[in-house]
C-alpha cells in the first residue's frame, strides 16, 4: 500500500478467509478509475497486460466530502447537469475535480482549493476501547497545531506529544523508513533544545536525527513583504555525547546567501559530509556519485519549477505530476545503470524530452 501511494494510488486492505486448508490471505484493493489507469500504465502485471474499458462517469463512494449548500452557492456557479450537488451537498472528491475541470462551471475559493488539494478523505467506521494486559506505545493523532510527524505504515501523521516513542523506534531501526517531523526552531540548536529539553527526548535518541532543515520568513532587502526561504540544512553527526553544539555535532551543509537569494553549499557538503558518506555506503557507491545524484535531482526539480512558472501551469508542481516525473527519471537512471555507468547529461536530455511531451510543449 505504501508503494502504491508513491504513484498516488490509495488502496484498502481486507482479510479474506479461504475454505481450503491454506492460510488466510490479504487483499489490497482499489477501484477508482484513475488509480486503475495509473497502475496499468506505470506498474502493470508480470504476465499479462489487460485493457481498461472506460465507461460513463459514475459517482464514487471513496474520498467523499459533505459540504454546506451555502458554501457551494458562495463559491460556485454550476451548469444545469451539476445542480444536483446543491440538493445532495455530498460527492466524492474525484467528482468535484471533474466539476472543476469543466470550464463552463465557475468554481473558486475554498471549493477550488479543496478539489485540487493533495489529500484523501476516509471515514472512520469504528472506534473501540481495548483493555491491555500491559502498557504499549500509542500514537496521538492531531490536526492542529502543525507540529506533526510522518511515520509508520502508510505515512501516518503523528503528533509530537508521542515524540519519545517515535525517536526510540528510529534509534533502534524499528521504523525502517524515512521519518519527517516539524519542530519550531530558528536554528539547529533551537530544534535540539526543543526536542531534548522541552519534549524530553534523550540525547542518545536525538542522534537518530540525520538532518535538520530550517525554513524561515525573510524580508528580502528590508521589504515589508516576507518570503519563506530555506535558510539552513544541517547534518547531525554521531560523535558527540551530551551537547551537539558544544561538541561539534552539528555541521552545516547549506546556508542562505541573502545577497543572491540562494541556498549555497558549504565545503562540508562538497568534501566530508557524514550524511553523504552514509548514503554512499548504503548505495554501494562513492560519495561523489551521491553528490552527482543530488545535482541531477536538483536540476530536474528546478526545471519543473521554471516550466510551471513560464507556462503558468501549477499542476506541474502537484503531487500527481511530480510522481510521474520521479518515476520517469528513476526508470532512465536504472536503465543506464544496467548498461554501465551513469551519464548525467544523457539522462537529463531524455528526461527533458519526456517532460516536453508530458506537459504538451513539444508541438
Amino acid at each position: 500500500m505504501y508503494l502504491l501511494l508513491t504513484h498516488g494510488i490509495v488502496a484498502g486492505i481486507h482479510k479474506r478467509k479461504k475454505k481450503s486448508p491454506y492460510k488466510d490471505f490479504w487483499l489490497v484493493e482499489f477501484k477508482q478509475r484513475n488509480a486503475v489507469k495509473t497502475f496499468l500504465e506505470e506498474v502493470g502485471f508480470v504476465q499479462k497486460k489487460p485493457k481498461m474499458i472506460s465507461r460513463a462517469w459514475s459517482h464514487s463512494k471513496a474520498n467523499v466530502v459533505t459540504f454546506s449548500r451555502e458554501e457551494l452557492l458562495k463559491h460556485s456557479k454550476l451548469k444545469r447537469k451539476y445542480r444536483h450537488l446543491a440538493r445532495f451537498c455530498r460527492c466524492s472528491k474525484f467528482y468535484l475535480q471533474k466539476v472543476v475541470a469543466d470550464n463552463d462551471n465557475e468554481i473558486g475559493g475554498k471549493l477550488l482549493r479543496f478539489a485540487n488539494g493533495e489529500f484523501y478523505l476516509d471515514e472512520i467506521k469504528e472506534i473501540k476501547e481495548i483493555v491491555l494486559e500491559k502498557p504499549e506505545p500509542v500514537y496521538d493523532l492531531s490536526v492542529n497545531p502543525s507540529q506533526n510527524f510522518v511515520g509508520g505504515f502508510g505515512g501516518i501523521l503523528l503528533h509530537n506529544t508521542e515524540a519519545k516513542t517515535l525517536y526510540e523506534a528510529m534509534r533502534v531501526g524499528a521504523a525502517g523508513n524515512s521519518v519527517m517531523g516539524t519542530i519550531h526552531g530558528d536554528t539547529a540548536r533551537d530544534v535540539f533544545e526543543r526536542v531534548v529539553h522541552d519534549l524530553g527526548i534523550p540525547p542518545s535518541s536525538f542522534k537518530a536525527t540525520e538532518a535538520i532543515v530550517v525554513a524561515a520568513p525573510i524580508r528580502l532587502r528590508g521589504s515589508i513583504t516576507r518570503a519563506r526561504r530555506l535558510v539552513q540544512i544541517t547534518e547531525v553527526r554521531k560523535g558527540w555525547r551530551s551537547d551537539p553544539v558544544e561538541e561539534g555535532g552539528f555541521e552545516n551543509l547549506m546556508y542562505y546567501e541573502w545577497k543572491t537569494d540562494e541556498l549555497k553549499p558549504t565545503k562540508s557538503l562538497l568534501t566530508n559530509s557524514e550524511l553523504i558518506s552514509n548514503i554512499a555506503r548504503k548505495w554501494g557507491v562513492g560519495p561523489d556519485e551521491v553528490r552527482e545524484n543530488i545535482k541531477i535531482r536538483a536540476k530536474i526539480h528546478g526545471t519543473l519549477v521554471e516550466m510551471a512558472a513560464e507556462l503558468q501551469r501549477p499542476d506541474l508542481l502537484e503531487a500527481n505530476f511530480v510522481v510521474r516525473s520521479n518515476v520517469k527519471w528513476r526508470a532512465l537512471h536504472e536503465e543506464q545503470l544496467r548498461h554501465g555507468r551513469l551519464n548525467s547529461s544523457k539522462l537529463l536530455r531524455e528526461w527533458r524530452g519526456w517532460l516536453d511531451s508530458a506537459a504538451g510543449t513539444d508541438g
